[in-house]
């Protein structure tokens, strides 16, 4: 029996749900802090708040980092799992970040 065999589908959707929100959390706060340090730093190369600033976007990266391979691994468990709803609650989920993966370089493309 695997872990995921002992948990109900909806037990599993709403985890990896939750890691996907904290991780949409960590970017926003990745980008948030990336900014203000940014603008600091157009203020005055050696601002100290810019420094700080900067400190807490790498600091939420590496949270991000974190929670992504969290996810990755969870996801990797439950593939294994029969349940039709399981695998198709992983393909939307699957489908949604290549979306996003090609939203992304699309901009950085136009930027």
């Amino acid at each position: 029996m695997t872990t995921s065999d002992q948990e109900s589908s909806s037990d599993i959707m709403l985890r990896l749900v939750g890691l996907y929100r904290e991780a949409a959390q960590a970017a926003a706060e990745t980008y948030h802090h990336a900014k203000q340090a940014a603008d600091l730093f157009e203020i005055d190369p050696v601002h100290p708040e810019g420094f700080a600033a900067l400190s807490k976007a790498m600091a939420a990266e590496q949270r991000l980092e974190k929670l992504d391979d969290l996810a990755a691994s969870l996801e990797a468990t439950y593939r294994g799992d029969p349940r039709p709803e399981v695998q198709r609650f992983l393909d939307r989920m699957a489908t949604e970040r290549e979306f996003n993966e090609l939203v992304e370089r699309l901009q950085e493309d136009e930027g």
